[in-house]
């Protein structure tokens, strides 16, 4: 019995991945009318909790919404693995976060720039930024106010939520309104990717009016390869319903599969390491080491106290005021549901004579066993310690030519001693602040650690016993003007011809804070590029290096 010849389906530009940078690439592309193709792995965004926002425990470690990635065993975390839950849906891992909206600091593209990436400083990438940014508050010359990504501040607001923000005063940490604003440092409230109420995916770009039959979205489309003539990449090949498709491109192909997805593509198509690709049997396009280094991500992990008055806990533990918080949210919108996971927090510096802050802490009104796990039974709140500039890299490869085997995931968490030494500051930064007056009567008892530890050695075990990922991997297929980089400044895969990458594995490093924002300003810029629109180009752009 012969098998069907593929299907082959034709346009302009076929976007592998409709996630936060693919979803922004494929709406400016039909806006300036041309034909799109954009294949999802995921299926559509059609789970209703998936625009609750306080519904992030149930989607973040969803198999039906999230791949649930393993990590090798960590040394740095005796020896543990870590399970990294990526979006798998319309809108990708914008999908299933925590909202939080936050650019970074201007130094974190400035110094992109500064190693060569033109075009890449903050002040270049601002109007992108707020291109994309449909901002309704109090804070709107700070933001765009028309884009597709709905921006709100928190509209829901915990008592203990008050109580944060005094503790960080009493500790020097100024009260800042805007994180995303005149400078991070301080402590406030953070604009969610939030409207009316609902979550503000990146799937919001592709519900914005367009010419009808510009864009086609298939979602269920297992891109196997990347189809090269001699060095040009023609398209993909896909798996969609048990038959293999091809995707043909007329002028350009662009990965924004994510930071794990993205360079195992580019590995099975035969783009990176010539060892590693001869042992698994695929044909070498190019030989490029650098595919799936430079693997970066943040750490998380939390210090839990017990409170006496209600938080968080209680309503989550009790079936009837969960169905009066679902009754008030389906009514108005507004109540606890209509908040995220985390609505604030504190940027600050781990220790004198560091520039600009390098820790981050996020502040909940309620506490739980794990992540995505069970609240406690007693009343708890939590501050998680994320230092969000690590040293440490890993890297990533594929274990098989086959693309449903995960690809083997290192992330060396806390190989370097200074991302060790910065997450004991911002651990003991968060005890001192349950200690402040602020929290008063309210903090009861330390649960997590406890007060066993006490020594700078005794913090660093726990981090290590017990941090969890921040869900930022990056820079695996890093931007550089050098040689040696995946992608040059106009995210071009360098040796080969009509590739490009647009999400968050070309970030040259990591940016300090959340790194939706930065995927989606990727994909705005991979946009102005293709559309010779980008002012740090000239309009016959400059000739592949």
């Amino acid at each position: 019995m012969t098998q069907a010849p593929p299907q082959r389906l034709e346009a302009d530009y076929v976007i592998v991945g409709a996630g936060s940078a693919g979803c922004a690439l494929a709406h400016r592309l039909t806006d300036a009318g041309h034909r799109v193709l954009l294949l999802e792995n995921g299926g559509p965004d059609a789970d209703p909790w998936i625009r609750v926002p306080l519904g992030f425990a149930r989607n973040a470690y969803n198999p039906k919404l999230a791949w649930l990635y393993e990590t090798e065993p960590v040394p740095g975390l005796d020896g543990r693995r870590l399970v990294w839950p990526r979006g798998r849906v319309l809108g990708g891992s914008s999908s299933i976060n925590a909202m939080i909206y936050v650019r970074g600091q201007p130094e974190d593209y400035d110094g992109w720039a500064a190693a060569g990436c033109k075009g890449w400083s903050y002040d270049a990438l601002l109007p992108l930024f707020q291109r994309a940014e449909g901002y309704r508050g109090a804070h709107g010359l700070d933001y765009g106010t028309d884009g597709p990504i709905g921006l709100a501040d928190p509209p829901f607001a915990h008592p203990l939520h008050e109580q944060f923000i005094a503790a960080g005063e009493a500790l020097g940490h100024d009260y800042n309104p805007n994180f995303n604003g005149n400078g991070q440092r301080g402590v406030g409230r953070y604009q969610l990717t939030v409207r009316d109420g609902r979550r503000s995916s990146a799937a919001a770009y592709l519900r914005q009016p367009r010419p009808r039959g510009l864009l086609r979205v298939v979602t269920g489309a297992r891109v196997t390869r990347v189809l090269f003539e001699n060095d040009r990449a023609a398209g993909v090949a896909f798996m969609r319903d048990g038959r293999m498709h091809q995707a043909l491109a007329g002028a350009e192909t662009i990965l924004a599969a994510g930071a794990i997805g993205t360079p195992q593509l580019l590995q099975l198509s035969g783009v990176g390491c010539a060892t590693l690709l001869h042992r698994l049997g695929i044909p070498v396009v190019l030989d490029q080491p650098a595919v799936g280094a430079n693997l970066m991500d943040h750490l998380n992990v939390r210090v839990v106290m017990r409170c006496r008055g209600p938080s968080l806990n209680t309503l989550r533990r009790s079936a009837w005021r969960q169905a009066a918080a679902g009754v008030r949210y389906l009514a108005t919108g507004r109540g606890a549901l209509a908040g995220g996971p985390m609505t604030m927090g504190l940027f600050a510096r781990s220790r004198a004579g560091v520039a600009t802050a390098d820790l981050q802490l996020h502040f909940l009104a309620f506490s739980a066993a794990a992540t995505a796990g069970s609240v406690h039974a007693f009343p708890g709140m939590t501050i998680s310690c994320v230092p969000n500039r690590p040293a440490s890299r890993g890297h990533l490869e594929i274990r098989s030519s086959d693309p449903d085997v995960a690809p083997r995931i290192v992330p060396n968490y806390l190989r370097e001693a200074a991302d060790a030494e910065a997450l004991v500051d911002g651990l003991m930064l968060a005890r001192e602040l349950f200690a402040t007056r602020a929290f008063g009567a309210q903090a009861v008892e330390e649960m997590s650690p406890g007060p066993s530890v006490r020594t700078r050695a005794d913090w660093l075990a726990y981090g290590r016993a017990h941090a969890g990922t921040a869900f930022h991997p990056c820079g695996t297929c890093r931007m550089g003007a050098d040689a040696g980089a995946v992608v040059d400044p106009q995210l071009r895969v360098r040796g080969v011809q009509d590739l490009r990458v647009a999400d968050a594995s070309v970030l040259p490093s990591i940016v300090s804070g959340n790194t939706n924002a930065v995927s989606i300003l990727v994909g705005e810029k991979a946009a102005d590029l293709l559309l010779r629109r980008d002012p740090s180009f000239p309009l016959t752009q400059e000739s592949h290096p």
